[in-house]
């Protein structure tokens, strides 16, 4: 194992383990020893999502992709901290693409989704939603939010039978 191997494993366990910021360190290590790593960019910028510092996410995962363009997760979780800076638009089209490189990639389509259901395009949310409920039937969030953006289309009784099944799930909003 290599200097940066170890540098990145020690990171992926501290990442595992919810110590974001130490994680971020070790990263750092990682990529000084090898600055081709991809991995180790797309990890560290999900560490920064984690912290909630969404432009240096970004920053990461631009360069995780940049040195690997077929990485689909850095494409969705990039999506991910566009969304929680309320660029909906940038985030579907790394949905976008994440779906592209991974036609069944069940997240990509229900966080693709939930930018869709911000725009208040309910129809289109409910197609992701229907397409990520058909990858993982037993996606809680994919029927919460599909049962939301049904009863913002003034289906009441469809909206009643998705948060039933979100509940079953045993899904609870945030």
């Amino acid at each position: 194992m290599t200097p940066a191997q170890r540098h990145h494993s020690q990171g992926v366990s501290l990442y595992d383990s919810g110590e974001y910021q130490k994680a971020i360190e070790e990263f750092s290590q990682t990529i000084e020893l090898d600055p081709q790593y991809a991995e180790a960019y797309y990890i560290r910028g999900h560490s920064y999502a984690n912290l909630g510092q969404y432009e240096r996410a970004i920053e990461d995962f631009d360069k995780a992709i940049e040195l690997d363009p077929q990485l689909d997760l850095a494409y969705a979780n990039r999506g991910v901290s566009y969304d929680e800076l309320g660029q909906y638009e940038r985030a579907i089209e790394d949905y976008d693409k994440a779906i592209e490189l991974e036609p069944q990639f069940a997240q990509a389509y229900a966080s693709r989704a939930s930018s869709y259901f911000l725009l208040k395009q309910d129809e289109r949310a409910i197609q992701d939603y229907n397409q990520a409920i058909k990858i993982g039937p037993n996606d809680g969030y994919a029927y919460y939010w599909r049962g939301q953006a049904h009863s913002q289309l003034g289906d009441p009784a469809q909206s009643a039978k998705d948060l039933a099944k979100a509940e079953e799930l045993g899904y609870e909003p945030d």
